[in-house]
């Protein structure tokens, strides 16, 4: 794995705080759940730094105002709302998905049920809105502050808008690649796309330099989640067969749904009938899989298709209007999430 650019180590500790000062110190039940999911608390409300929160979205937001010559300090606002918006979206994601874990612990609705979790969700929204609105408070204009909130409410119904089409195909045996991308490019895309141009909002980019910027995060987003996908079979970390089991479950890699569309009666049916098994898979069945992945061209499609959005994001980056000599560490955060150099 592509080693983690230091632009995360200096960049994360401004963003908790931040998202500390807006969740705030409140007594009620609500913020403690609050907490718990961003992993300072543990259940019973002891003090806890969970592992794994490398807060991308923040990064990405601050990251871009840095390279905007904008003070960091004027946009972690952004940075803070559009990390409580990725928060609202997941408690809700991981509800409706039925998913006891989320990030290596139990996830919020797990423990507290169902009505607390989907409270929990939407109080993350609420925050959020008030986050940005907070840019007035750091010297943006009135008028630059409510285009701020403009934008995370479109980014928000667009995740909305997503969420339906997801539950619709959830009555669909499985979905095709294409499918796969669209569901992909409208949460994760909307958010990163959303992260960068709230940055670009708060440093004085306009028109098609904003646009740019918004394709650049949207296609970098994209490419990351298709990065996992790839490296959940060929990543070389963790148990790839328990891997594949969770995939053939969901349907939702790349890699697995390139092999059962595949043109291959033989790729098509192997994994058909893995889908629709009604008994575990043994370890021997699992390698086989794996194989017939492997051999099936489904890993090099699924290269193909990341490769093409890390280059629509290298694209759109150089036609930002950002300063050549500022764009290092934007292209070390794109490399770190796609892979690909």
């Amino acid at each position: 794995m592509t080693q983690r650019p230091s632009l995360f180590d200096r960049l994360n500790q401004p963003i908790e705080t931040e998202l500390k000062r807006v969740v705030g110190n409140r007594k009620s039940p609500l913020y403690q759940m609050l907490r718990y999911h961003f992993g300072w608390i543990d259940q019973t409300g002891m003090p806890e730094r969970h592992g794994g929160q490398e807060r991308r979205l923040g990064t990405l937001c601050l990251a871009i105002a840095e390279s905007a010559s904008a003070a960091t300090e004027r946009a972690l606002p952004a940075a803070a709302a559009v990390e409580l918006t990725q928060a609202f979206y997941t408690i809700h994601s991981e509800l409706k998905e039925g998913k006891p874990d989320g990030a290596g612990r139990p996830a919020l609705w797990w423990v507290w049920g169902h009505s607390q979790g989907i409270n929990a969700g939407d109080g993350m929204y609420a925050l959020a809105r008030l986050a940005v609105m907070d840019l007035e408070s750091r010297g943006i204009s009135a008028e630059v502050t409510a285009s701020a909130a403009k934008l995370l409410d479109r980014a928000c119904l667009e995740l909305c808008e997503v969420q339906y089409r997801g539950i619709e195909a959830e009555a669909q045996e499985t979905a095709s690649p294409r499918q796969h991308l669209a569901l992909i490019e409208g949460p994760i895309g909307s958010l990163y796309a959303c992260a960068a141009q709230l940055a670009g909002l708060v440093a004085g980019v306009e028109g098609q330099h904003l646009d740019q910027l918004a394709s650049y995060g949207r296609s970098i987003g994209v490419a990351g989640r298709l990065r996992a996908d790839i490296d959940t079979f060929w990543g070389g970390r963790g148990d790839m067969a328990a891997s594949l089991v969770d995939a053939l479950d969901k349907r939702r890699s790349l890699p697995l749904l390139y092999a059962l569309a595949s043109s291959d009666a033989k790729v098509r049916d192997a994994f058909g009938a893995a889908t629709r098994r009604e008994n575990a898979l043994t370890d021997d069945e699992a390698r086989r899989l794996l194989t017939i992945l492997e051999e099936s061209g489904a890993r090099l499609q699924a290269e193909k298709s990341l490769s093409h959005y890390a280059s629509k994001a290298s694209e759109a980056l150089k036609q930002s209007g950002l300063p050549p000599s500022r764009l290092g560490d934007l292209r070390e955060y794109a490399v770190y999430l796609s892979g690909v150099a």
